[in-house]
């Protein structure tokens, strides 16, 4: 029998696949290449991946959540770690279960991509806006075993929905997203500020809207509540957050100042000190990003990723800013329709994307901190 399958799947199944293929290959590369001992490598596929918070996920699949070997494992959101837990269960390696579920979950997160693009503009404007977000500067967290792919899966289908007012069908996927990362909170906000902006208010549409985002919001309110059960605490998340990670709220004025204060820092590693530089340059585009949205009137879009990036510019300092703009897909939007009009800035955007990703993938599987 034979199967045909839609343009949009076959493009989002080649991409992705592409995308490991050149991310996988990369590491391994780099790991004979950069190898500081004598002889064959002794280190396996596997082990190029299970670098920084890729083991804390592993960790929690392996403990749980009130292990005192990681004090701070709250600090990462349930579903990575669970789904991770079920392959321990059925003697699968956790590692090979997490880059296998996120393979699915990029395909997922793709299809969703072009099938809002295509909907919306034209096939090309969405393929190139999966290109770019397959290649955006931090593309190695979707090979990684990172939460990021499955937050994806999540937030683009709730918004393709959202956007086209089938609010019944918003629920899942928005959940999925909050179970992935906490950035569902701002995914939430975002997804009312789109039924807002659509300014149809028949009882029917808020009840069902209104059930679809109470939804999302649901595992968000197990977790916490799973969190205050083992733990004692129900903000135990903000507080390993606080502990770990030195995060608390304060102004954007002494986020910055911290941020660029550590480049005096000596009790820093070097690649740090360079991160952080990169930080602050992330930390503008993506006000810039946001201010992109509302120029555009893309209220729900402008707020999912006004209310997150908000909410990492008034951290006690810039942390992982470059790895979130990674889940500001409405970013390969604007830019996809912006080539569109200007062909000639297609493939050099692209390539310097790629290039930057290539860059990440070698400085993430050698262990290194990469935003």
């Amino acid at each position: 029998m034979n199967i045909v399958l839609r343009p949009r799947v076959r493009t989002a199944a080649r991409i992705a696949i592409l995308q490991r293929v050149l991310f996988v290959g990369a590491g391994f590369l780099a790991a004979w290449f950069l190898a500081p001992g004598r002889g064959l490598l002794d280190e396996g596929i596997l082990d190029m991946w299970t670098r920084l918070d890729a083991t804390r996920f592993a960790g929690i699949a392996e403990h749980g959540y009130a292990s005192p070997s990681d004090p701070n494992a709250p600090a990462y959101f349930p579903l990575l770690p669970f789904l991770m837990a079920g392959a321990r269960a059925i003697r699968l390696d956790p590692i090979v279960a997490a880059m296998s579920i996120n393979t699915i979950a990029v395909f997922v997160a793709f299809v969703y991509l072009h099938r809002l693009v295509e909907e919306e503009f034209d096939p090309e404007t969405a393929r190139r806006a999966v290109w770019y977000l397959a290649f955006f500067p931090t593309a190695v967290f979707l090979v990684a075993p990172y939460s990021e792919p499955l937050f994806l899966a999540g937030a683009i289908p709730a918004f393709y929905y959202a956007r086209r007012q089938r609010w019944h069908l918003v629920g899942l996927p928005a959940a999925v997203a909050c179970a992935a990362r906490f950035a569902g909170v701002f995914l939430l906000f975002g997804l009312a500020v789109e039924f807002l902006q659509q300014r149809s208010f028949s009882r029917q549409r808020v009840a069902t809207a209104s059930v679809s985002l109470l939804t999302g919001a649901l595992p968000i309110a197990i977790f916490f509540f799973y969190l205050w059960r083992v733990t004692g605490s129900a903000w135990r998340f903000f507080e390993a957050q606080r502990h770990g990670w030195g995060r608390a709220f304060v102004g954007p004025f002494r986020s910055l100042a911290t941020t660029w204060e550590t480049w005096t820092g000596s009790h820093f590693f070097t690649n740090q000190l360079i991160a952080w530089r990169v930080e602050i340059v992330a930390a503008a585009l993506g006000i810039a990003l946001v201010v992109w949205a509302l120029i555009k009137r893309e209220w729900g879009y402008a707020a999912y990723m006004g209310a997150m990036h908000g909410a990492l510019i008034t951290s006690s300092w810039y942390y992982s800013i470059p790895r979130a703009m990674l889940t500001m897909f409405p970013a390969a939007i604007f830019m996809a329709t912006h080539t569109k009009r200007k062909p000639h800035r297609h493939e050099p955007l692209l390539i310097a994307f790629a290039s930057v990703a290539m860059f990440g993938v070698i400085v993430y599987t050698r262990d290194h901190w990469f935003f």
